[in-house]
């Protein structure tokens, strides 16, 4: 989107993390545990140790499957949810090469970068009501996977 120069330095991961990605992630977590995601957690955790004895446990093809599909899950929603952006911006990329090729003499770059802050503040605005509908309902599915997954390791 444009926003490289504002990174942020974590002191205590001694890492910089992206702005943007820091607010969606807080949003997420604010999200969690406004619909008692931590409650669900802690039955989970408990209900683990009434399946799974201790010191039992091994990976099966069942729970390993699970793992696998449960995974794949989170990387096809990624991309369901970063497409809109995603797009807009390749978009905006090709314009940039077209305009380039056609008025070389333009700085291209001092015009377009205003563009893209703009754009993707606004496609940021019209997708965060959709993001945090799709962030709720996939932490309230959490809920049903991670029974499934434990009952799956009691097996």
């Amino acid at each position: 989107m444009g926003l490289n120069m504002s990174q942020v330095f974590n002191p205590v991961d001694e890492s910089e993390t992206n702005i943007l990605g820091e607010i969606i992630y807080l949003a997420a977590v604010l999200i969690f545990f406004l619909i008692n995601g931590h409650h669900y957690l802690i039955r989970a955790l408990e209900y683990s140790f009434s399946v799974v004895p201790i010191g039992k446990f091994s990976v099966t093809q069942s729970v390993f499957d699970l793992l696998v599909k449960y995974a794949a899950n989170v990387f096809v929603i990624a991309v369901k949810v970063a497409a809109p952006i995603l797009i807009s911006f390749f978009l905006v990329h090709i314009a940039e090469g077209i305009i380039s090729r056609v008025i070389p003499q333009m700085q291209i770059f001092f015009v377009t970068q205003p563009l893209k802050l703009g754009l993707g503040f606004v496609l940021l605005a019209m997708v965060a009501p959709l993001l945090i509908y799709v962030i709720k309902g996939l932490l309230k599915s959490f809920e049903d996977n991670l029974f499934v997954l434990v009952k799956a390791m009691g097996n």
